[in-house]
């Protein structure tokens, strides 16, 4: 049987199971594990990469992504032993549904921080350096 045959995008919309306080315990948890995993190892990757350029500007950016990474990746699989011991409130949909909200927020965040901030900030910075250049140095 498919994984994709699994998976069924109807229970995030459906209220009763959203709400519900202890859900089955049964589910997808090694393929959520995987998924989680694959944002750690990629914050990890980012962090390597980061280090290797320290002079970048983009350095805080790059930092806000591993961060957003390293939080789900590694709430991800308490919420998912919650869920697996069938832990009432703490192990159901709400909860994970709410992480993966505030991974959207955060995300937003990070992107608007990207495309109207970042440009500002390098020009400002480009800006000062030419400024600095033409002091006299003591």
């Amino acid at each position: 049987m498919s994984i994709l045959n699994q998976v069924d995008l109807t229970k995030i919309v459906d209220p009763n199971l959203v709400f519900e306080t202890t859900p089955a315990p049964g589910g997808l948890y090694l393929c959520s594990l995987v998924v989680y995993g694959l944002l750690i190892l990629g914050s990890v990757i980012l962090g390597v990469i980061s280090r290797r350029n320290p002079q970048s500007n983009n350095r805080k950016l790059w930092r806000q992504f591993i961060y957003l990474m390293l939080v789900v990746g590694m709430t991800g699989p308490v919420l998912v032993f919650l869920r697996w011991q069938s832990i009432p409130y703490l192990g159901s949909r709400l909860i994970t549904l709410l992480l993966w909200l505030v991974a959207i927020a955060w995300l937003c965040q990070i992107i608007y921080y990207w495309i109207f901030v970042l440009p500002h900030e390098i020009e400002l910075k480009k800006e000062k350096e030419n400024f600095e250049k033409y002091l006299p140095r003591a």
